[in-house]
């Protein structure tokens, strides 16, 4: 066997990104992890000096990404090497490859071809199969996207559908799913469903209609409601299933949190012209803070050490000075120490697990906010369907899932770059909740 060869080489593929285009020919945009290309990429290589139990290895900025001992079938034939969507991460790279031939020293591709690795979106790339070749005077590299999965797509096992009005909670081990349900129109009821079988186990109510779910002690043993028509806060054991009265708000409260430990409970809403956040101490059910806030809040969330409530508000109609923002609340204290302004109105807002960044679904702008929750200051903003309704962030905090007043689909969003990446169409009209579980599913409430 001749074992000396000439040096191998590959064209460099350079992209400009300012003219990629459905036609053109050269290297694709494809994005990291699990974004599209959902499959990876498939290098392939065809370099007729390549011969039986010569040892290939494919680099990726000079780092060993697969091997690949030449067999008897391969000599002779163009060679496929898989890159896995993991492999990939955002930004240029150099591709090439190298081969060692016996026990010689490995040679490397001394021109490499350049790639992009970029996030987009499936509908803004509409491909499903793109492939460039890259000829040279002794080897061709060829590097194709498999086959990506479809942005629309119904809904799966990993979605569960919940027919309610609102109030999606999950206890700690994800056995029990909480939620509020009027099947009358009436009566609201409290409903507790195994989430294994999919069944309701316990509905409870106060029978003061228009309940709200505020949330579960850290345990699960305990539920706190209330109700725009009552003024007190209803406290549910899960465990006898009894429900008694607990702290007087003096009006109703659409706007409850309960902090991590469970020994706090906060609720806000606007009591004549005056708006008021409140602090609750569960065990005892007693007021211990109060704080004067302003008119018409919209939600609350609160972050995982109980430090900080996040509070969006209404604002001044009248007033410039005083526009919707969501105030930064110090819970020891019980006082405001910042106060971020937002364009329209935060019907909804999430934190991620470690509460680094607060996502904010704002309905009346129409946009997907995120929030720095270091610096208090919006960090990104993206254009959303029209007026979303909920945003719940994904158990690893890589994605968003969005729901809006004005359509059946979930929207999955790159958490990072509130890129869409996927819409599924659950089949269902006036979606009002969504919540991702620890399992990366989705719990979805819908009205009818």
């Amino acid at each position: 066997m001749n074992n000396t060869r000439t040096s191998l080489t590959a064209p460099s593929v350079k992209v400009n990104l300012d003219t990629l285009d459905w036609k053109d020919t050269g290297i694709r945009l494809a994005s990291r992890e699990d974004f599209f290309p959902y499959n990876g990429v498939n290098v392939t290589i065809a370099d007729p000096c390549l011969a039986s139990d010569n040892e290939l290895e494919l680099l990726l900025d000079d780092k060993v990404i697969a091997r690949h001992i030449i067999t008897t079938a391969d000599a002779g034939s163009p060679l496929m090497i898989h890159v896995k969507p993991e492999d990939l991460t955002e930004g240029r790279h150099e591709l090439s490859y190298r081969v060692k031939i016996n026990n010689q020293p490995f040679q490397t591709c001394e021109q490499r071809a350049e790639i992009h690795v970029a996030l987009r979106s499936l509908t803004d790339l509409r491909l499903e199969k793109v492939t460039s070749r890259h000829h040279g005077p002794f080897a061709q590299i060829q590097i194709s996207y498999p086959h990506a999965a479809p942005l629309a797509t119904r809904a799966n096992d990993n979605i569960q559908m919940v027919q309610g009005i609102h109030g999606l909670t999950l206890n700690r081990d994800a056995s029990r799913l909480y939620f509020v349900q009027s099947p009358d129109g009436s009566v609201s009821y409290v409903r507790a469903m195994d989430t294994r079988t999919q069944t309701i186990v316990h509905s409870y109510s106060p029978e003061t209609g228009g309940e709200t779910l505020g949330g579960l002690s850290p345990n699960g043993d305990h539920a706190y409601v209330n109700s725009r028509y009552s003024n007190y806060i209803w406290e549910i054991d899960t465990k006898t299933h009894d429900i008694k009265k607990g702290a007087d708000l003096e009006s109703g409260s659409p706007y409850m949190v309960v902090s991590s430990s469970g020994e706090r409970l906060y609720a806000c809403n606007t009591l004549g012209i005056n708006g008021y956040l409140k602090a609750v101490d569960t065990s005892t059910q007693s007021i211990v803070l109060s704080l004067p806030i302003n008119p018409w809040p919209f939600g609350l969330a609160i972050n995982s050490s109980g430090s900080r409530v996040y509070l969006a508000h209404g604002g001044d109609a009248e007033s410039d000075s005083d526009p919707t923002a969501i105030d930064v609340i110090d819970t020891e204290k019980l006082k405001t120490v910042a106060r971020i302004p937002i364009t329209g109105s935060a019907y909804s807002m999430a934190l991620n697990q470690d509460s680094t960044r607060l996502y904010v679904a704002d309905i009346s702008a129409s946009e997907i906010a995120v929030i720095d929750t270091a610096t208090n200051k919006i960090i990104n903003v993206a254009w959303s369907e029209k007026s979303p309704r909920h945003v719940s962030v994904s158990a690893d905090g890589k994605h968003l899932y969005v729901v809006t007043f004005t359509s059946a689909f979930i929207w999955v969003l790159d958490a990072v770059s509130l890129e869409v990446i996927q819409k599924i169409d659950t089949g269902k009209n006036n979606l009002r909740e969504v919540l991702a579980r620890p399992d990366n599913g989705i719990f979805v409430l819908y009205f009818y």
